[in-house]
């Protein structure tokens, strides 16, 4: 075992890989791994904007809060089919916790719900529409920005018609920003509940797989072939954009015109003579 406090990596072997793509339960837990990457992708969104009220930061804070809700329902219902594959492991319970507890049934059926079916999902005119008729002021921001580049621009009003899916009619403007914070508040705690609980489930199966965590250094000392992949730089087999190279597979020389298994990054630079990031 290496030093983890780096990069590291569980992969498949072939033949496991060759049966658990046949395995619907297999299907179904990465599924949950998807829920949790999108998650943990907002979640990060969140941290990495929350000193800042600048209009784009403002914009990136309310819209993480309000597609983690979304996301948060797709995973509950999502979750609530793990028990016919994986009820009778003890790392299950987290969720059977989730399940059980009456409040996050009532959040799960009112409030998420809205937000998944009117404001993330769908963009619910008529949603808006209603939300309009309840909303009050001297004046209403419409947009705000900061500068002239439009990735500085945030449109205030579609958002906070949103969040009224969240808060509802409240009888005074104090009532409706402290019913916000208990929304907020109860958004958050579940989320975290629910990656946690995924988490754990997601270990113990890789753990009865027989998977065991590598360093990127171990990996290092075999062969790494991937698959083709889309990269930010646009090319499809490119080092430079991801944290270990790209391999493409040859059966012949670079001379006969067939393709090279040596790794290039955007630049054209051989991977092979440069250092693994």
């Amino acid at each position: 075992m290496g030093d983890f406090s780096g990069p590291w990596v569980c992969r498949l072997s072939r033949d496991q890989f060759a049966r658990l793509r046949q395995d619907e339960s297999f299907h179904v837990l990465l599924a949950l791994a998807r829920v949790v990457n999108s998650l943990r992708f907002m979640h990060q969104a969140l941290l990495d904007f929350q000193d800042d009220d600048s209009p784009p930061r403002i914009r990136q804070r309310i819209n993480s809060f309000i597609y983690t809700g979304a996301v948060l329902f797709e995973g509950i219902q999502l979750s609530k089919r793990l028990g016919k594959y994986f009820r009778t492991l003890e790392s299950f319970s987290g969720f059977v916790a989730i399940h059980k507890d009456p409040h996050v049934e009532e959040l799960f059926k009112d409030q998420l719900r809205r937000l998944r079916n009117e404001a993330v999902f769908h963009f619910d005119a008529q949603s808006i529409a209603a939300s309009l008729q309840e909303l009050d002021g001297d004046e209403i921001i419409f947009l705000r920005g900061s500068g002239s580049q439009q990735g500085n621009v945030y449109y205030d009003l579609a958002d906070t018609t949103a969040l009224h899916l969240l808060t509802g009619i409240q009888p005074s403007a104090e009532a409706a920003v402290e019913h916000s914070r208990s929304i907020v508040q109860r958004v958050t705690d579940l989320s975290i509940r629910f990656v946690k609980a995924a988490d754990e489930l997601i270990c113990t199966i890789l753990y009865n797989e027989g998977l065991e965590p590598e360093t990127m250094d171990e990996c290092a000392e075999r062969p790494n072939v991937v698959l083709d992949q889309i990269h930010t730089c646009g090319q499809t087999e490119c080092g430079w954009c991801n944290s270990a190279p790209v391999v493409s597979q040859a059966n012949g020389d670079e001379d006969d015109g067939k393709r090279s298994s040596r790794a290039q990054g955007c630049d054209g630079t051989d991977l092979a003579d440069s250092p693994r990031r």
